[in-house]
């Protein structure tokens, strides 16, 4: 299926794959045909998972960056 044909009816945006059974753009209903199974759904959710979990993971690995042991200040997070 291309793109083209995945538009929402109402706002005529693309869909997008999403673990939501509607529009991520207005909210609207999808046709049944574009709407994922609970396969390709849990799939979908668990690269959304996984996406946190690193974006967590960088987070914490970044407080207090400057390298001074906290002293440089609460703008880097070193505190």
């Amino acid at each position: 299926m291309s793109n083209q044909q995945r538009i929402c009816k109402r706002c005529q945006r693309v869909l997008q794959r999403s673990v939501h059974d509607k529009c991520l753009f207005c909210g609207g209903p999808i046709p049944e045909i574009f709407k994922l199974n609970e396969v390709e759904k849990n799939k979908i959710q668990q690269d959304i998972d996984e996406r946190e979990k690193k974006r967590k993971k960088n987070n914490k690995n970044t407080q207090g960056s400057c390298g001074g042991g906290g002293t440089c200040g609460g703008s880097c997070g070193g505190a």
